[in-house]
């Protein structure tokens, strides 16, 4: 029976802690190391956390001052002396053979994934994905789990949005672990996913259910935080930097721009608010193709319309270059919805390195590109692509 290291972080959260630490301490699986990283709690977490280890020697505690998630993981990776590691929120519960079920498929995978986990809210079964059927896959095989990472439809769709459902190699976790930005306050745990994903060599998902997730309002995956937009910035950076780095065939620009199009999926619900106060939320939205083209350029966006709006909000949020005006032959019309529009003729007074033609018909792109060249823009920096509906 191999050792698995269990790895608990802990800030604030006395209300379910008692619940959680028992649920791991009586697992049918009983070669564990209980690692529980106390981020700093002021709540009476640590002293629960004392009476657990007092009963069961299994527990080793570790504090620090308040550092955040990332460092608390981080933490417990390097402390952990396991084969195996798999994790538990301390907020969230396991059922008694969650880790028994789990391990039994242990020798023949790098990573196992659980099917299912149970949301606490409802207690609704949340599936996996309907397109990663269980079983093992590995050599090309694992290129199937690779297109599941950055899902373009629903991010909740995503093989590695979570480390609580799996169980990894500890190795695996701590090849690349120094790289992760310690900065990253929110979806850190989603890098040491796809960093283990894209590196193991067999994965196998797992038919088992036990994992049961508390949804809580006040918890950080579910806060407001006004750096939001600079931290999925951060995130976005370190994982467009290993996939270029380590995937190293034909599903490396298939997965960059994957990501591209899931991070504006992140995005969506913090839309930088530009177009005034009482704009619509869109019903369609519209991928800006240029993510890390354009750097420190100074661009002037053509379209004001729905894919106007969309590559104004993520190119806000993205903060790699600088909008010198948003232009359109409609721009009253815009402007009495409330939108910051200009008339076309501003051209004659800005500085602006691109033009970006902000339309979703072709056809129509290319009559506004005839119309600027006779304007007097240079024709090499107008720029078109066909954008994708999100």
């Amino acid at each position: 029976m191999d050792l698995l290291s269990v790895i608990v972080p802990v800030y604030n959260s006395a209300q379910y802690l008692n619940k959680c630490l028992l649920s791991i301490s009586v697992q049918t699986y009983t070669n564990l190391e209980i690692i529980i990283i106390d981020d700093g709690s002021t709540d009476g977490s640590l002293e629960i956390c004392k009476e657990f280890a007092y009963r069961d020697k299994r527990i080793h505690i570790f504090q620090q001052e308040h550092l955040g998630v990332t460092l608390a993981r981080k933490k417990g990776i390097c402390e952990a002396k396991g084969r195996y590691t798999t994790f538990v929120d301390s907020d969230d519960w396991i059922e008694t053979d969650y880790l028994e079920n789990m391990m039994q498929d242990a020798d023949s995978a790098d990573i196992l994934i659980a099917s299912r986990i149970v949301w606490e809210q409802g207690k609704k079964y949340f599936a996996l994905s309907k397109s990663v059927a269980e079983g093992m896959y590995e050599s090309e095989q694992r290129e199937l789990i690779w297109r599941k990472i950055f899902p373009v439809i629903d991010s909740n769709d995503s093989i590695a949005w979570r480390v609580w459902d799996k169980i990894f190699k500890t190795e695996l976790l701590k090849r690349d672990l120094d790289n992760i930005p310690d900065h990253i306050y929110w979806g850190e745990d989603f890098c040491i996913c796809v960093q283990a994903i894209l590196q193991a060599c067999r994965i196998k998902i797992v038919d088992v259910t036990g994992y049961h997730y508390h949804v809580n309002a006040t918890s950080i995956t579910n806060s407001s935080h006004d750096d939001l937009i600079m931290n999925w910035q951060y995130v976005y950076q370190y994982l467009h930097g290993f996939i270029k780095n380590n995937v190293k065939n034909k599903v490396r620009e298939e997965l960059s721009e994957q990501l591209d199009i899931f991070m504006v999926l992140m995005f969506r619900q913090d839309c930088f608010k530009f177009f005034g106060s009482g704009n619509k939320t869109q019903e369609l939205f519209y991928y800006y193709p240029y993510y890390g083209r354009l750097r420190n350029a100074r661009i002037v966006l053509y379209g004001a319309g729905n894919v106007g709006q969309s590559y104004y909000r993520q190119i806000m949020q993205d903060g790699e270059c600088i909008i010198a005006a948003c232009v359109d032959e409609d721009f009253s019309k815009y402007r009495a919805e409330g939108f910051d529009v200009c008339a076309v003729d501003v051209l004659r007074e800005l500085y602006f390195n691109y033009v970006i033609i902000a339309l979703y018909n072709e056809e129509s792109a290319m009559m506004v590109k005839k119309s600027l060249i006779q304007y007097g823009v240079p024709e090499n920096i107008i720029l078109w692509n066909k954008t994708k509906k999100v």
